[in-house]
């Protein structure tokens, strides 16, 4: 008897602030169909049946430890009727509220199958008017578990169907399915697939209600450690970082780390807080250094269940982030050691979108003095913008600026100036070039122009020293 697909109406919403990452989680324990499910056939008349955990088959070894949904071909007879049967969700599952940008979606179930000759099981899915086959058994097998990754079915709405078909109406065995679970996973579940962090501040809301342990229990060699929750990684620009988590409900630890997938070393972690506490990580990078990030329940002792959480991801301000807060440089010759600095995470004192850093010197006794920048060896930082300022904070005067002199990154070249004098300096981020990197500054007393063989002096040769005697200066050579 040929019956026709019913599709009910009943659609499952889930609010933005409480929806569930758990879509679907049925063991088949009872000895009826559960709510949410219906069964029929679209032809002949066996239907799948609930109490049991037997697979019909000869000899069979693949039965279910448990009771479990089961389609019993070999109860149907051999009556020359193709059985078809399906069991499938009572209505549309409604996916519009999540995204598919951050989440993945799993189904996970387990299936037993025997074939007698030539049936087949099929998992479906209805969208868009139409069906869609995910997977086809025809082999025989124990009970066993499937994991299958269904994310090309993300749509806004489907519903599930299991499907025995004995194709010919031949004398059949027939199929079991049970532990059913349909669940929304961050795509960042796993280490090698951790969202890559390029642009700071970096900012993101996630619920990894359904984050699984798959990478285990992260250790970190002394005891302690914590669960794998999910997974976010950048590449260090040699500034201090600031990792926010603010979690809604859950205890979370985060952690920092080197290395590869599954070979890491422990840089920081932090877990100061209960249920629902915000936690605060702090640590200093090294330049080109790639480190994972893993927020996770805090045990590393019990698979706890992770959820929703704001996280922020960020450069904390250098010290010299305000004028008030310059570092004074230390006036030498153009030989001298360079001073490292950073605009990471530096913010805007000049109101034009731009970060810079604040420098001080003291103007040298030749009473000259220049500030240079250069480029840190391997920095995507490749040009600045300078000024020098006479006056104090919050009332200065601009003297000079400059952003590429010549062949030099930046330079600054003051003459006259009075000896003592205290001149600021300061350092901006040069239009769309990369803020997020280190750079190398120097404030020195210019040489004399004999500072170098090649640029000797000539003397004339006099009478007396009287006559051909010219001043010279040992400020500033090297």
């Amino acid at each position: 008897m040929k019956k026709q697909l019913l599709f009910l109406t009943a659609i499952f919403l889930f609010s933005l602030a409480t929806y569930s990452q758990v879509l679907i989680s049925e063991d088949f324990n009872g000895a009826t169909i559960p709510s949410g499910w219906q069964t029929g056939a679209n032809s002949g008349s066996q239907e799948w049946t609930f109490g049991s955990g037997v697979v019909p088959g000869s000899g069979a070894t693949n039965d279910f430890s448990t009771n479990a949904a089961i389609f019993d071909d070999d109860d149907a007879g051999d009556t020359g009727d193709n059985n078809d049967g399906y069991l499938r969700t009572a209505g549309y599952m409604d996916l519009s509220v999540y995204d598919n940008t951050l989440y993945d979606l799993q189904l996970k179930y387990d299936y037993a199958f025997n074939n007698g000759s030539g049936e087949k099981l099929l998992v479906r899915l209805y969208h868009s008017y139409a069906w869609h086959d995910i997977i086809e058994y025809t082999v025989d097998a124990d009970s066993t578990n499937e994991v299958l990754n269904i994310s090309d079915y993300f749509v806004n709405d489907f519903i599930l169907s299991f499907k025995y078909d004995d194709i010919d109406g031949a004398w059949g065995w027939g199929a079991g399915i049970d532990n059913v679970e349909l669940k929304v996973i961050p795509k960042n579940d796993s280490c090698i697939n951790a969202f890559n962090v390029s642009t700071l501040p970096y900012t993101q809301s996630l619920n990894a209600e359904g984050a699984t342990n798959n990478d285990g229990f992260i250790t970190y060699g002394d005891g302690t450690g914590m669960n794998d929750g999910v997974w976010y990684s950048f590449v260090g620009n040699g500034g201090e970082y600031e990792i926010n988590v603010d979690p809604t409900g859950w205890d979370p630890e985060v952690a920092v780390l080197t290395g590869n997938c599954g070979s890491m070393t422990k840089i920081a972690n932090v877990d100061n807080g209960a249920n629902g506490t915000s936690e605060t990580l702090t640590f200093q990078s090294v330049i080109g250094t790639t480190y994972y990030v893993n927020v996770g329940y805090y045990s590393v002792g019990s698979d706890g269940a992770e959820g929703a959480f704001d996280i922020q991801i960020k450069n904390t301000p250098p010290a010299n982030d305000e004028c008030s807060n310059a570092v004074n440089l230390t006036v030498g010759n153009i030989a001298a050691t360079h001073t490292v600095g950073t605009l990471a995470g530096a913010t805007d004192d000049n109101g034009n979108g731009y970060e810079d850093v604040w420098y001080t010197a003291t103007v040298p006794a030749s009473g000259n003095i220049t500030f240079e920048t250069y480029q840190f060896a391997g920095s995507t930082l490749n040009r600045t913008y300078i000024r020098a300022f006479s006056g104090s904070c919050g009332s200065l005067t601009v003297l000079d600026a400059d952003y590429n002199s010549g062949s030099e990154f930046s330079k600054i070249e003051l003459t006259g100036r009075t000896v003592g004098e205290i001149v600021y300096f300061n350092v901006e981020q040069y239009m769309n070039t990369d803020p997020n990197d280190k750079f190398e500054v120097l404030a020195y007393e210019p040489p004399p122009v004999n500072d170098e063989c090649s640029n000797a002096i000539n003397l004339t040769v006099g009478t007396s020293f009287a006559e051909n005697a010219i001043e010279g200066t040992l400020l500033g050579s090297t």
